[in-house]
């Protein structure tokens, strides 16, 4: 599940026995549910080293410059959380390159609603079409916003300098 701070990833399932989440923060032995099935993973290439999944995971974060290292938790399920790098408001960055009001609306809602059109946008903000219309504007000529599709069969907008790449680099 997505949040605005970070990403929580769940699993219906438990850790191993003799395996913690304190544990996966250090070098582990690896505990594959099914080990019939792990061999065979492993040789084909799918799987670098059994039991390095997490300190891979913890490293990309703090090469990314994550606020937070990412949790591991074992309740009912087993949770990992990755953290964003800044829950700031990162579109309010100032008159230069930042955006207000409206747009800042409606640039949210490209981000979060992958696909979203002109329609869409207006009947979540209730507001008329060509106030959003002026905004898509002024985000495709700043260059934060691109069209995809056909405009007459429908298209969408999805933001051009944001790329999610693992643990949530921020919009440049």
């Amino acid at each position: 599940m997505l949040f605005k701070d970070r990403l929580e990833i769940w699993n219906p399932g438990s850790l191993p026995y003799g395996l913690t989440t304190a544990k996966l923060r250090k070098p582990h032995s690896s505990i594959p549910a099914n080990p019939l099935l792990a061999e065979p993973m492993y040789l084909a290439g799918f799987i670098e080293r059994m039991g390095t999944g997490t300190g891979n995971i913890i490293r990309l974060c703090e090469e990314a410059g994550l606020k937070k290292a990412p949790e591991f938790l074992q309740e009912e399920i087993f949770k990992t959380i990755l953290w964003r790098k800044n829950t700031e408001d990162k579109y309010a960055v100032g008159v230069n390159g930042g955006v207000s009001g409206g747009v800042k609306d409606i640039l949210v809602l490209i981000e979060s609603n992958p696909g979203i059109n002109v329609s869409n946008i207006k009947s979540l903000l209730n507001v008329p079409q060509r106030t959003i219309e002026r905004g898509i504007n002024q985000l495709k000529k700043e260059n934060k916003i691109e069209f995809k599709g056909a405009p007459k069969t429908g298209g969408y907008y999805r933001i051009i300098d944001f790329l999610m790449i693992l643990c949530f680099n921020s919009i440049k």
